[in-house]
């Protein structure tokens, strides 16, 4: 069991909390807290007395800075719980950054400008993550605000180490762990919700005196070519004074991506090796009925002091993105384009693989152009059985088919080539149907 204690900010004094519950969450929206909830008794009654408002809880080499707390009587007992703040997320927001800066910096930049006066460094995985950006009046916030803002920007995550905030593309590792319906996971749903979905958004910069703005832009998501023009709340932002700039940020707060949430109960995640797991990490998610196999991350994560009692997670929603839906689109109509000749509404000629195709010529019946058939007949001598050998078998079948009237003349017996028309016109329309198929596809 992973103790508790407690450290009086004003004397330093440091005390056992025990008989108190513990729960520790770790979640996007608000990264690490816990909560704790105790009865006073004889052997914690010192550091009952301390569980107050800033007051320091340190659990698992970690600390926490308490922000609410509250104690109660409960018939003869005292009771008490608590809220706290891992320590980071409190010292970033008591440091106001009061400089500003425009123009293109790289995330170590913009960084050293943050955390100027806090105390804590920073490490960067670059990877996947751009060279650099474009800001305006970066600065005038306190440094939780401007992080967060810089991890934004950059399409980065950020998780505490220490003194030390560690940034990449994604925060967390791929484990090799399956989630299976029917195995180890309950009541799998799925919810498609399009009610915030936009396709275009206006902005607006700063504003002069007169009324007028220094720079207006607009932006339309590639969808709406597929699904029309939704008009978003436009933006109005005083930072923005260049055009290209105000874009960016426009395409950064449209919202025309189309979320799958994907709700369900995981069991028996201790006896599967996830009880270790971290918001950020990924694992297998199967649901066969519903046709999902992808990779599921953990947005959130609950556990416990009571260690009989094994984890909660929140597994992340899967979002469809403008670029992905559009790619899936022209993919379809590339493959319809390819087959299709939209000007004639026919299948091309160039669609039908004729490489495949062979028509026997002896197996066919039915009137050809004479002046389009061509043949020779091969000639022979006769064979030596020394220096040639016998004729071979291929040969003399070939041979065999000719037929020579009277005068010299060759013919050939044609008597099934309606039989393998009639197949190649049979793939042909199996072909076109396929395509108008594939166009009434929504």
């Amino acid at each position: 069991m992973i103790e508790l204690a407690i450290r009086d900010i004003t004397t330093g004094l440091m005390e056992p909390l025990t008989y108190f519950d513990v729960v520790r969450s770790d979640t996007e929206e608000d990264g690490l807290g816990i909560k704790i909830e105790g009865l006073k008794q004889d052997v914690n009654a010192e550091g009952f007395e301390l569980v107050k408002n800033l007051n320091v809880l340190v659990y698992d080499g970690d600390e926490y800075i308490i922000h609410d707390y509250n104690k109660w009587t409960d018939g003869d007992s005292v009771k008490c719980d608590a809220e706290a703040d891992h320590r980071v997320y409190v010292d970033l927001d008591d440091v106001f950054i009061y400089e500003k800066k425009t123009g293109t910096f790289t995330m170590a930049q913009l960084l050293t400008q943050a955390l100027s006066g806090t105390g804590y460094t920073f490490a960067i995985d670059s990877t996947g993550l751009p060279a650099n950006v474009t800001v305006e009046n970066f600065g005038w916030a306190h440094s939780k605000d401007l992080v967060k803002d810089i991890a934004s920007k950059f399409g980065a995550e950020w998780r505490p180490s220490g003194k030390q905030l560690i940034f990449a593309k994604q925060i967390g590792t791929n484990r090799d762990e399956i989630l299976r319906y029917t195995y180890n996971m309950n009541d799998p749903r799925i919810n498609i919700n399009s009610s915030e979905f936009k396709t275009y958004i206006k902005g607006y910069g700063k504003q002069n005196e007169d009324g007028s703005y220094v720079v207006t832009a607009d932006y339309t998501s590639p969808l709406a070519a597929i699904y029309g023009k939704k008009e978003a709340t436009p933006l109005e932002d005083e930072r923005f004074t260049v055009q290209a700039n105000l874009v960016d940020e426009l395409k950064r707060t449209l919202n025309d991506s189309l979320p799958i949430s994907l709700t369900f109960t995981a069991v028996e995640l201790e006896e599967m090796g996830l009880k270790n797991i971290k918001r950020g990490d990924t694992v297998w998610c199967v649901i066969q009925p519903l046709g999902i196999d992808v990779r599921i991350r953990a947005v959130s994560k609950e556990d416990y002091s009571d260690p009989t009692k094994t984890p909660t997670f929140t597994f992340g929603r899967i979002e469809r993105s403008a670029t992905s839906i559009v790619a899936g689109y022209n993919e379809t109509s590339a493959i319809i384009s390819s087959v299709v000749d939209t000007t004639t509404g026919k299948v091309k000629s160039t669609a039908v693989d004729t490489s495949g195709i062979t028509i026997p010529i002896t197996q066919t019946t039915g009137q050809i152009d004479e002046s389009r058939l061509s043949f020779s007949v091969p000639s022979y001598t006769l064979a030596s059985a020394l220096s040639d050998g016998l004729m071979s078998k291929e040969d003399f079948q070939k041979l065999s088919r000719l037929v020579v009237d009277a005068n010299g003349n060759a013919s050939v017996d044609l008597t099934a080539i309606n039989n393998t028309i009639s197949a190649m016109q049979q793939q042909i329309t199996d072909l076109t149907n396929r395509v108008q198929a594939l166009e009434n596809t929504p």
